[in-house]
Order: C-alpha cells, then sequence, then structure tokens
C-alpha cells in the first residue's frame, strides 16, 4: 500500500488488526475521520497490522511540512474500556513495551528516530479495550464504537493544537 505523505502536515495512524475484536479499533476510527473529516493536508491513514513498515518508509522519504504524527492502538492501560490517554512518544513508558503490541521496539524506535531527526511532534492515543480475543473474532465492542466521536474530536483538538 502507497501513500503520499510529501504534502501531508499531519498524518494520523489507526493501528490494529480488524480480526481480533478490540484490535481492530483503529482502523475502524481512521473510516469515522475520513467520512467526517476533509483536509488537504492531513492524511488519515488504517495501518493495519504493518505501521513498521510505513514507519521505515517514513523515515527514508521527504517530509518538509510533516509537524505531527498521531499515532491509535489499543492497549492495557488500566482505565474502563473505551477510555483513553494521549502521550509523547517521549512518555511511552519502555518498561511496559509487551502491553502495547504496536509499540514494540522497532516501532517505539522508529517513532523516536522521526521525531527526534526530523523534528516532528509524535503523540501516541492509547486507547483501552473491551475484548482482545485469542482467535479470530472480527468486531469491535459496541463500548468502543460509542466512543469513536469522542476520541475522533479528541484527535482533531490534538491537530489543532
Amino acid at each position: 500500500m502507497y501513500h503520499n505523505f510529501e504534502k501531508s502536515r499531519v498524518i494520523v495512524f489507526g493501528c490494529g488488526n480488524i480480526l481480533f475484536g478490540d484490535d481492530g479499533f483503529g482502523p475502524e476510527l481512521i473510516k469515522y475521520l475520513e467520512k467526517k473529516y476533509k483536509f488537504n493536508d492531513i492524511t488519515f491513514v488504517d495501518a493495519g497490522t504493518s505501521i513498521r513498515d510505513i514507519l521505515f518508509n517514513l523515515s527514508l522519504i521527504e517530509t518538509e511540512n510533516l509537524q505531527k504524527i498521531i499515532v491509535i492502538d489499543v492497549a492495557d492501560i488500566n482505565k474502563k474500556p473505551g477510555e483513553f490517554i494521549k502521550i509523547d512518544i517521549d512518555e511511552f513508558p519502555k518498561k511496559n513495551i509487551k502491553t502495547f503490541s504496536m509499540h514494540q521496539a522497532p516501532t517505539s524506535s522508529l517513532l523516536h528516530e522521526i521525531k527526534n531527526k526530523k523534528n516532528i511532534d509524535v503523540k501516541l492515543i492509547l486507547v483501552q479495550p473491551y475484548k482482545m480475543p485469542e482467535e479470530v473474532s472480527p468486531g469491535v465492542s459496541d463500548i468502543l464504537k460509542r466512543k469513536i466521536p469522542e476520541i475522533s474530536e479528541a484527535i482533531i483538538n490534538e491537530i489543532k493544537s
């Protein structure tokens, strides 16, 4: 999948596997954002499970307009299902790396590299899942679906800041 990021001021990545319940929240949120909002300089990307490949490519291309990256994923953040936190990549607790599938060492390292070498603001929005099945079970829980407008608003506010 090819993405043209050259004109983007902000890129919003939704991460997760749509075949495993709430893990598919990131892609579900991106669908909502794409339908509701149209910006010339903001790119919404359903990164699925390929965020590392996309970030690697992004680290190699010219991105002079890019000011901010926002990554959305589910993680066990010890909150109620659907609650979320917003943190800077530098605040990401390295000791909890196993609880956040998208941010295993290669991905968090790429995000740090992009932030530091390209001077790009990198934010993570982590959402507490309700159900994370061990077997294939497509579909985001109703609890998380109801949170999509609220989390979308938080993303738009982050874009504006």
